[in-house]
This record gives C-alpha cells, sequence and structure tokens, in this order.
C-alpha cells in the first residue's frame, strides 16, 4: 500500500505538497540510513506502511487539532514527528532527538524539504523538562521509547493543564494501563492493530 492509498483510507487527502514532502523525507531516509542507522533494512523495504503509514495511524488515534503544539520525543527519523508536521500544516511541531546524527538528520530533512512548522531540539525529555521556557504542549508522543514513571512524569511537565500524552502499547497492556486506550486496524493489514495509551496531564 502506497502512503497516498493508506493516507486516504485513514481520512488524510494529502495535497500535491505533503506529498512531495514525504517523498522528500523518504529518500532522504534511504540515502541516509546506512551511515546513520536511522532504521533497520527490514523496516526500509516497507517503509511506506512501517514508517510513514504507522505513523499516520497513531496521528488517527491521538486526534491532534489542526493548530497543536506537539512534541515528539525521540523523534530519530522523524516518526511520528515529521510526519505528522506534514500531515497538519498549522501545528507547531517540536522533534526531541537527543543523538546527534539522528538531530542532524532531522534538521537536512526540515530544511531540505521545507516542512517550515518543525523545529528541533538536541535534548533529552528530562533536559528539555527542567528549561524554564519550554512548551506547554498540547500533545506529546512517544512512538519507540521505552516508557518508564520518571520519563512519563517529565513528559507530563511539559504538557499545559488540558494536553495530553500518546504512546503505542502492546496488546495485553491495556488492563493495566490507566488513561484512555484506542485501538486501529492497520489499513495494510486488517488482521493486525495499533493500540494507544493516551494519558492526560491532569490525572
Amino acid at each position: 500500500m502506497t502512503i497516498d492509498e493508506g493516507a486516504h483510507t485513514l481520512g488524510f487527502d494529502l495535497t500535491v505538497e505533503q506529498h512531495r514532502q514525504l517523498s522528500c523525507h523518504r529518500d532522504a531516509l534511504t540515502q541516509w540510513s546506512q551511515r546513520v542507522g536511522l532504521v533497520s533494512a527490514s523496516s526500509l523495504r516497507h517503509v511506506d506502511e512501517t514508517h510513514f503509514l504507522d505513523s499516520l495511524v497513531l496521528l488517527k488515534l491521538a486526534d491532534v487539532a489542526e493548530g497543536a503544539c506537539v512534541l515528539d520525543i525521540g523523534s530519530g527519523a522523524g516518526f511520528p514527528g515529521l510526519v505528522w508536521a506534514v500531515a497538519l500544516p498549522h501545528a507547531h511541531m517540536t522533534l526531541l532527538e537527543p543523538r546527534r546524527k539522528r538531530a542532524a538528520f532531522l534538521e537536512f530533512v526540515v530544511t531540505h524539504c521545507g516542512v517550515s512548522n518543525c523545529r528541533v531540539v538536541t535534548e533529552t525529555i528530562e533536559e528539555h523538562a527542567r528549561r524554564a521556557n519550554v512548551g506547554p504542549y498540547d500533545v506529546a508522543v512517544s512512538r519507540a521509547v521505552r516508557v518508564t514513571a520518571p520519563f512519563e512524569d517529565a513528559v507530563v511537565r511539559t504538557l499545559s493543564a488540558h494536553g495530553k500524552f500518546v504512546h503505542p502499547i502492546m496488546v495485553g497492556d491495556h488492563r493495566r494501563e490507566t488513561g484512555t486506550v484506542r485501538t486501529l486496524s492497520l489499513p495494510w493489514d486488517r488482521t493486525r492493530s495499533r493500540i494507544v495509551r493516551i494519558r492526560p496531564a491532569a490525572m
């Protein structure tokens, strides 16, 4: 399934400019991956579904407002934050990535692909949360970072009073999670689902 087909299935009809930006991101990912190790070789072979469309699935589940201030924690190769920034051109996206080579990749894509509603910050969430002028963010998302209690505490400190923290969870984890749990079947494989936990700032 192509990015455009999957996006349409999820309710995101991409403009010509959005298609160009995502294609530019994908091309840069292919070029940089070998020397920076952004994603695994196996996932790169199915990058449209594994990374780009999966990011849009998370966006559908997160229900992010168009003009929201969003923090992507451990953005890595730009998933989901760069994809969200393209899909929501009026949102304000901060890509938080402490690893300098990956942050350099994100800076390249933001500039080269013209994703003007993004900024890259080379910090951990703990460092970011300690800053006096940080946020507040309406939404924080973490796609690939292990969520511990101290990690979550740092995330919540960056949120607005009505903000929310969104992160994927495994099947079965919802039984012991607090907050709201949402599930969506994957457009390219209806036998599988993506599950997220949404934790409100005030809980």
